[in-house]
């Protein structure tokens, strides 16, 4: 998937019917035909109940609808889970992982492609190229929920078993095979990025973005060209990382401009906001650049199209407002603009707290990114306490992540320890310039994890 956050609004239910839950429905159709045969009547009426139902919510934009659905697939479930329907049990309990990746209900996502990949593996035609592409899909989508749990070494496992059935099955003239291909090696760019493997990841993306051009030679539609767009962006993001910010603005420039043409052309909401994403990062490659009047206009960008989707749909889109405000915080910060700045964090602080109390592990990071910031303004502009009580809590929070995660938060731990000891001793504005301390941080740019068939990764 790319680091894919099309989870949100109205358009995140317009996005899950046109791709995840369109998926789904096309399985429900088949499945519908194992229910017909079931000779147990009560078990047939249930079931038949349940897909009435499951039909019902992919179709109606009702309040709760995600809720809903979930209790009507686990039923279909529990009760054809010990029936012989192979591949499409496999397919539909896939699936239904990846609905649960998209709530970030990793544990519970991750037991049920455990269980379809274990299915898969033990099944007559485990090596037919139909189960080794299911087991290609269950392994990607596994080692993007790895990586999210920074699990790298798990991560890393299942991406590169995956690449060899993808390898196993290219073909050059078969362009789905090569989408999958080209799936896993985003994937791993991404791991690899997050672990500081800076050179494998850029081979990856390049080979990938190479995969995606050649398709769109021989196929230049929509998905295509989004396909190229989102591999630059990430493109855009690691030569940004390694201080290339002239290759970094070309590929971000390519990228804006491929997907203004899709908002223009498709008038499709879900194009807005992934443009409104490609500027979000583009606008800090501005901030590092010193370009801070072009980056200024990015972030005001941004935040509108964020601000719309965020007013409709808070629990979907409130957390990437909340990423926009703290990087145009950062920006103005460095502009010497503190009162501005410090009302940005304010609200990015607002919209991040409910987001952390409901889903800790997903957001507590960011909780803890923003009250570093906020401790760090609070200090330059002498309001100490402010800064400490600030300083403390994020001290505290990486603290907890540190113990749950080991190593992946020892360097913010460390930071807020000596950004809260410096701040105590009333030193600050002497001396934090001089460790290894950032004055402010960036929330992570958006990264696209890519999943073919516009997110949707069954067959």
């Amino acid at each position: 998937m790319f680091h894919f956050s099309i989870e949100r609004n109205n358009e995140k239910i317009e996005i899950g019917k046109s791709y995840l839950l369109n998926e789904i429905n096309r399985d429900l159709d088949l499945l519908s035909k194992y229910i017909y045969n079931v000779s147990d009547k009560k078990i047939r009426f249930v079931l038949e109940s349940n897909l009435i139902a499951l039909r019902s919510l992919v179709f109606d934009n009702t309040i709760g609808w995600r809720e809903h659905f979930v209790f009507y697939i686990e039923q279909v479930l529990n009760i054809l889970g010990n029936r012989d329907i192979d591949t499409l049990f496999i397919r539909l309990k896939s699936n239904y992982a990846k609905f649960l990746f998209n709530q970030k209900q990793y544990i519970e996502a991750e037991n049920h492609l455990k269980e379809a990949l274990k299915l898969s593996l033990s099944s007559k035609e485990a090596k037919s190229s139909v189960q080794q592409n299911l087991q290609g899909k269950i392994l990607t989508c596994l080692g993007n929920i790895h990586c999210d749990l920074n699990s790298f070494c798990e991560a890393e496992t299942d991406y590169k078993q995956s690449l060899i059935i993808r390898r196993k099955y290219m073909n050059e003239g078969d362009h789905q095979t090569l989408w999958d291909l080209a799936e896993t090696l985003i994937n791993l760019a991404i791991l690899h990025s997050k672990q500081n493997i800076f050179n494998d990841a850029e081979k990856e993306y390049m080979e990938a973005l190479g995969i995606y051009r050649k398709i769109s030679y021989c196929n230049p539609d929509i998905s295509m060209r989004y396909y190229i767009a989102m591999t630059l962006n990430n493109l855009g993001i690691l030569h940004d990382d390694l201080l290339n910010y002239k290759t970094a603005e070309e590929e971000y420039k390519e990228a804006i401009d491929i997907v203004r043409i899709l908002v223009e052309d498709n008038k499709l909401v879900q194009f807005s906001q992934y443009l409104g994403h490609i500027r979000n990062n583009y606008a800090t490659l501005l901030t590092h650049s010193n370009k801070l009047g072009e980056a200024e206009k990015e972030f005001i960008y941004a935040e509108k199209v964020r601000s719309i989707l965020a007013e409709n749909d808070p629990d979907s889109y409130n957390g990437e407002l909340g990423e926009t405000l703290n990087n145009y915080a950062n920006l103005l910060y460095f502009q010497n603009r503190f009162e501005l700045a410090e009302e940005k964090y304010k609200l990015a602080l607002k919209k991040i707290q409910d987001l952390s109390a409901n889903n800790p592990n997903a957001f507590n990071g960011i909780l803890a990114l923003i009250h570093f910031n906020l401790s760090v303004i609070y200090a330059t502009t002498n309001n100490n306490q402010m800064a400490i009580d600030n300083a403390e809590i994020s001290l505290e929070l990486y603290k907890k992540m540190a113990d749950k995660s080991q190593a992946i938060w020892n360097d913010d731990v460390e930071e807020s320890t000596f950004l809260l000891d410096k701040i105590k001793h009333n030193l600050f504005v002497k001396d934090l310039s001089k460790k290894p301390c950032r004055k402010v941080k960036i929330i992570d740019k958006y990264i696209w994890r890519f999943e073919k068939n516009s997110m949707s990764w069954t067959t």
